[in-house]
């Protein structure tokens, strides 16, 4: 790529690139898994277009196939859980009623942001664009999604912190991603401390 193109993509890059916000409280809400017959109470935070992240103690009596109970909705949105680390999952939406949910979805908005996006440990690498976003979440386009784990690194050209996220939906070369803006922060101070200790 050239230096003027790339100066052009580094300038679109820092004047529209999405910039972490305040997470809302988590809410506390119920959660029952059909298959196992259990019920546990959570709290319920990070919540986008494509799914949330789930709390407990008793996060691990959860199976995949799940329904979120949010206050006093009677109906239960139906939801997968992808991934148990800890206390803590993480919970992709069905394609199904939005009810309470839909009301906290984030506005998006069109963007066009050139990125590489690897896995944590940088072995795989594939290039595309950011062309949506929102403030916990985005969409990517790019070749060879299905060779990525679903926790990814993404980094924008022109932008000097890369971006920690977690592939949500699939849609053959489109993908929704859940920033982890904690884990973002994390990330620039181990680099932070490896550039010093280098020096």
């Amino acid at each position: 790529m050239g230096s003027g193109a790339f100066s052009i993509n580094r300038n679109a890059a820092t004047s529209t690139a999405v910039k972490p916000a305040e997470q809302p409280a988590p809410e506390k809400v119920l959660v029952f898994d059909v298959d196992r017959l259990t019920c546990i109470e959570a709290e319920m935070s990070n919540v986008s277009q494509w799914g949330c992240r789930l709390t407990s103690a008793n996060i691990t009596l959860l199976g995949k196939s799940i329904g979120i109970r949010i206050g006093s909705d009677p109906h239960l949105r139906a939801a997968t859980v992808t991934s148990i680390t800890g206390q803590n999952a993480a919970i992709v939406f069905s394609l199904q009623q939005d009810t309470g949910i839909s009301r906290r979805e984030e506005p998006r908005r069109a963007v066009s942001l050139p990125i590489v996006i690897t896995d944590r440990e940088g072995k795989l690498r594939i290039t595309g664009r950011i062309i949506d976003a929102s403030k916990s979440g985005c969409r990517v386009s790019a070749e060879g999604l299905n060779r990525l784990p679903d926790e990814v690194i993404i980094r924008v050209l022109g932008m000097p912190r890369a971006l920690v996220g977690q592939i949500m939906r699939r849609e053959g070369d489109e993908a929704g991603v859940r920033l982890n803006w904690e884990a973002v922060r994390d990330l620039a101070m181990r680099t932070q401390k490896m550039a010093r200790s280098a020096t």
